[in-house]
């Protein structure tokens, strides 16, 4: 319960943004299965749907440079702002009201 508060905390009252939160530190954990395990454990979160969606992140990233988006120097420059982040979530989730 401490790790899930610490997360609220840092990227406030978001489920979409807490779990991006989540696969980034899981995501970057050292020390083999073992760690991340013990983080997933520690979250009540399942191993199988990480690496889920760590397969899905990587289909995007091939979609992305397939379309012609690049990773630059510039291109994590936001990558701590969870306002930002957020606001992409909302805007990925909600195209039609981003529009109106």
């Amino acid at each position: 319960m401490e790790e899930r508060d610490r997360l609220f905390e840092t990227v406030g009252n978001s489920d979409h943004a807490i779990l991006a939160a989540v696969y980034t530190q899981w995501d970057n954990l050292g020390g083999g299965g073992g760690a991340k395990r013990k983080y997933l454990e520690a979250l009540g979160l399942a191993p199988n749907g990480m690496r889920d969606m760590k397969q899905l992140a990587r289909q995007l990233d091939s979609s992305l440079n397939d379309a012609g988006f690049r990773t630059t120097q510039d291109s994590d420059i936001n990558a701590n702002s969870w306002r930002i982040i957020r606001s992409c979530i909302v805007s990925a989730l909600a195209p039609s009201q981003v529009v109106r």
